[in-house]
């Protein structure tokens, strides 16, 4: 607590300065290479986006310059590292260094998700409406229209607002889709009640023993990969496009972490599933997704309509990761049985 009081501290003062493009060698290099280039994605992208994207730009970078975003999404979040908050603040004071970065997220997003398609023909993403997932999947409309889509929303019986993840994907469809050649996407909603109740809320004082703290999130999405791996299974595909980022694995979201990442991935693929996060590295700071968005024609207000749980918010301000570790074991070992049933599955 101490040391994200120093962090804030430090941010405030460093915000003060208004720092000019000369933030760092490090941020030059990264946000200005390419200077006076030609953008090849641009011409991807609908005319009428074309033609927005510049203002759509601009939008989102007044909103990210604003003090109301900086206190909301910086300063009172649980970052571990203090020069990591001083190199955002130095971003959004920077309006030259968010417009490059828009291009230059949006340079990268297209490249990850060419790498991560070039073998898939159908394109299984667990959905939640957010602005993460809403990030793949705008990106995958503008950029890969050819492929087939099928997006998965696990309902887990702590769900709340069911139905936003469909009227978002249709929102986002709508900015890319062409009636001549429409876009191939089905939405379905997966049920794991069920496997929920027995394998997190049953367990739950016992987990947090394990693992000092609310397991909530870490058990749930467990379960969720299990039972969404099974489900990708029975439409042909063995791949999983999870919407995980970097920035949140930085603020100790349990279920985000490198560490639970790495080990689900391995134990999924011991069972024939392959799960990627695409994003992961390109996703670095909490405006990351909306000027991403932005870039691609989806302005703020229809950047997100997710699907909200009653259990979020439960993320420690420290978390061991050595017992993080023994509770990944136990919980793994504890919901194998996922692996032998299909959940239930329902057509939006």
């Amino acid at each position: 607590r101490n040391n994200n009081k120093k962090a804030e501290n430090s941010s405030q003062q460093f915000m003060s300065t208004k720092c000019s493009t000369q933030v760092n060698p490090k941020l030059n290099l990264i946000y200005f290479t390419g200077r006076g280039t030609k953008l090849p994605f641009v011409e991807q992208l609908p005319k009428e986006i074309q033609k927005s994207r510049k203002g759509l730009i601009e939008d989102a970078i007044r909103f990210i310059s604003s003090p109301e975003f900086y206190e909301d999404k910086i300063a009172c979040k649980n970052w571990k590292n203090p020069y990591f908050v001083e190199e955002m603040t130095a971003l959004i004071n920077n309006p030259e260094a968010l417009k490059w970065r828009a291009d230059m997220l949006t340079l990268k997003t297209r490249s990850a998700l060419q790498g991560n398609f070039a073998d898939k023909n159908t394109i299984v993403i667990p959905w939640s409406g957010g602005r993460d997932s809403s990030s793949i999947l705008a990106n995958s409309f503008a950029f890969f229209p050819d492929k087939k889509f099928k997006l998965l929303t696990v309902i887990n019986g702590m769900s709340e607002n069911i139905l936003n993840p469909a009227i978002q994907y249709k929102r986002i469809l709508a900015k890319y889709d062409n009636p001549d050649k429409p876009i191939n996407v089905e939405h379905y909603y997966i049920d794991t009640v069920d496997d929920i109740k027995k394998y997190v809320i049953d367990t739950a004082l016992q987990d947090k023993e394990i693992l000092g703290c609310p397991a909530l999130c870490s058990s749930c999405k467990m379960v969720m990969e299990k039972s969404l791996g099974n489900v990708a299974k029975s439409y042909g595909s063995t791949d999983l496009v999870l919407g995980y980022s970097k920035y949140q694995g930085m603020q100790d979201w349990i279920e985000q972490t490198p560490e639970q990442i790495a080990f689900v991935t391995d134990e999924l693929g011991k069972n024939g599933i392959r799960t990627s996060s695409p994003l992961y590295n390109v996703l670095e700071y909490p405006f990351d997704p909306i000027l991403l968005l932005c870039s691609v024609g989806i302005p703020m207000k229809q950047q997100k309509i997710e699907m909200q749980c009653k259990a979020g918010g439960l993320n420690p301000k420290d978390l061991d990761k050595e017992k993080l570790l023994e509770f990944l074991i136990h919980k793994n070992e504890q919901t194998n049985d996922i692996f032998r049933f299909t959940p239930r599955v329902l057509f939006s």
